[in-house]
């Protein structure tokens, strides 16, 4: 966890805005600088170099609209405190609770959210430029993220300024293991939106997870073939296999964009029109047959029941390749719709 001091002026000292190079908040402000500050914020709207203290607070706090820069919060909040329209800049939230708490329409903007815990809590319509993530130490169980997409998206790393040819300063290394984060927090989100939230945050937390577990296999490859020990065929080995997960998260996307990742039956309804809709038309102006005719074959193949029907070994190589097409394209429109029907019906995440 990381180190805050309070010394006797009133400031702090924060290990991160010293020590840890990958956070956002790094070298943002002098620790000495920072004073505690009152909860009060009638004459002061937009507080900076302030030490907000939830010990302070005997009530959740309500606050709307207030600009908080360079701004530390720590401790254990009240249950159930609110913060709408208001903007987080370099701000640290590094050992502080917050337990069902909103955070509505909020702007957070180089913040650091590690090392902190954010229990059965809301971020709604929020926005989010480089913020500090941490796999280990962010907790956010049973929190709910409307936009879970932009906020992993949002996470930030960096080099160490100090060591430039060390491994672990490389932006190769700090971008992988930003990757594994950003898997480790999807996961924790994905999870949080099984028992809560709406379909629309489920079915995308479904793409993000999807997504950033393939992500994060490439990235342990890569960071293994960073070691200067790693020998030459393990190396091509690790390569290899990171291009076909490459590969794979594409032909995964391309397919689960057909139902919008479980989201929406009527694209894949429409999809399998599509496809029998051209292959009718294949089947007319290749193979010269007639149009009732093309639309049984179509259906027929697309439906993976009639293939043997109108297929044979004796057909002629363009007639084959448009069965054989029909045939896949069919297989992987029948493998989407039949899960996307069951689960909607089902109402199952």
């Amino acid at each position: 966890m990381t180190k805050v001091e309070v010394v006797p002026n009133g400031g702090h000292q924060n290990s991160k805005k010293t020590v840890s190079y990958w956070d956002p908040v790094f070298q943002t402000a002098d620790p000495a600088m920072f004073q505690k500050a009152s909860w009060d914020f009638v004459r002061n709207g937009g507080p900076r170099l302030a030490i907000f203290d939830a010990a302070e607070l005997k009530s959740p706090v309500k606050i709307e609209r207030i600009h908080f820069e360079n701004c530390d919060f720590i401790g254990i909040f009240p249950e159930y405190s609110k913060f709408s329209n208001c903007i987080f800049e370099k701000c640290d939230f590094s050992n502080s609770t917050f337990t069902m708490a909103k955070f509505n329409s909020c702007r957070f903007k180089r913040s650091s959210l590690s090392t902190a815990t954010f229990q059965d809590s809301e971020f709604r319509d929020c926005t989010w430029e480089e913020i500090g993530l941490s796999g280990n130490t962010t907790k956010l169980d049973g929190t709910i993220i409307t936009n879970p997409t932009k906020f992993i998206e949002a996470a930030y790393t960096a080099e160490n300024p100090n060591e430039q040819n060390g491994q672990t300063s490389t932006k190769r290394y700090q971008r992988a293991r930003l990757e594994i984060t950003k898997s480790e927090i999807a996961r924790a989100i994905y999870q949080n939106h099984t028992r809560k939230g709406s379909d629309k945050d489920y079915y995308e937390c479904v793409q993000l997870t999807t997504i950033q577990s393939i992500k994060e296999e490439i990235s342990h490859r890569t960071i293994e073939n960073i070691s200067p020990n790693i020998k030459i065929p393990k190396l091509l080995f690790n390569k290899v296999l990171n291009s076909i997960n490459t590969i794979d998260m594409q032909i995964i996307i391309l397919v689960l964009n057909i139902n919008a990742w479980g989201r929406s039956i009527t694209r894949p309804l429409f999809f399998g029109l599509i496809i029998i809709s051209l292959y009718t038309a294949a089947y007319c102006y290749f193979l010269r047959i007639a149009l009732l005719d093309s639309i049984i074959m179509s259906l027929d193949i697309s439906l993976v029941a009639g293939y043997t029907k109108h297929s044979s070994t004796l057909d002629g190589t363009l007639k084959q390749i448009l069965a054989v097409s029909n045939l896949v394209v069919g297989l992987i429109w029948y493998a989407v719709i039949i899960p996307t029907v069951i689960n909607r019906i089902s109402k199952v995440r």
